[in-house]
């Protein structure tokens, strides 16, 4: 099982898990009614597989991303000693760090006392992490998994191509493909497709389409995301 750190998803079907998750997730509209699935635009040539860059720059930002708690954390007491400077409390446990049992004005009180200590915070935040230097062997772990996960789209946009279909993307600072989905868009998915051509994309990707009932979806073992997590890193693999 891998763990995607800074989506904060584990994901049980392995890399292909994010596009998985994607799709059902999907705030799309039920089509109107059921449509036969139809091909998708004429095929498009197999791609060739991605290098990724391995300059510092670059893997120091990737494995960042899976410490963005340590640099919250920082944060949060740079704003904890700001309100107590203030004369306000400031509660760790909870989401804003506003104490509970405030009336209302002492509520309006502590939120305007709150502006410029999170300013403090996010300061603090951005601080931490600009100071912070992986070590050559979290960096060497940060491009393996890159590596991997871009493994993993170049798998799928080639198993993708071979059924007629186009998946965009590639790996960026966060672990995921982008353009990342935006409520309806599928991870990979390009623009411009029908919705006959969406859902057999969906179904050639995932074998799910959230927007249509179980009579009309496919099977993840028939899908390219189960091609590409056995042959990049999959349960099993």
């Amino acid at each position: 099982m891998l763990v995607l750190l800074t989506s904060g998803l584990v994901v049980a079907g392995g890399l292909g898990g994010v596009a998985a998750q994607a799709v059902a997730s999907s705030a799309e509209a039920p089509a109107e009614a059921p449509a036969t699935p139809t091909e998708s635009a004429s095929p498009a040539a197999t791609p060739a597989a991605t290098t990724l860059p391995t300059e510092s720059t670059y893997i120091n930002e990737f494995y960042l991303q899976g410490l963005w708690q340590r640099f919250f954390e920082v944060g949060k007491a740079a704003m904890a000693s700001c309100m107590t400077e203030a004369g306000f409390g400031f509660d760790d446990t909870s989401f804003d760090g506003m104490p509970p049992g405030l009336s209302e004005a002492d509520q309006d009180a502590w939120q305007t006392a709150a502006v410029p200590c999170r300013e403090e915070r996010d300061a603090a935040t951005t601080a931490a992490e600009a100071a912070y230097v992986p070590t050559e062997e979290e960096r060497a772990t940060a491009l393996a998994f890159a590596t991997q996960y871009q493994g993993w789209i170049d798998a799928m946009r080639s198993c993708m191509a071979d059924r007629g279909h186009e998946f965009v993307g590639a790996v960026d600072m966060t672990l995921q493909a982008y353009p990342y989905p935006e409520g309806q868009q599928a991870t990979g998915m390009p623009d411009g497709l029908s919705p006959e051509q969406s859902h057999q994309w969906k179904l050639d990707a995932t074998g799910y389409d959230s927007s249509y009932p179980e009579s009309e979806q496919s099977t993840w073992e028939a899908s390219c995301g189960f091609v590409a997590d056995a042959a990049y890193g999959g349960p099993g693999h």
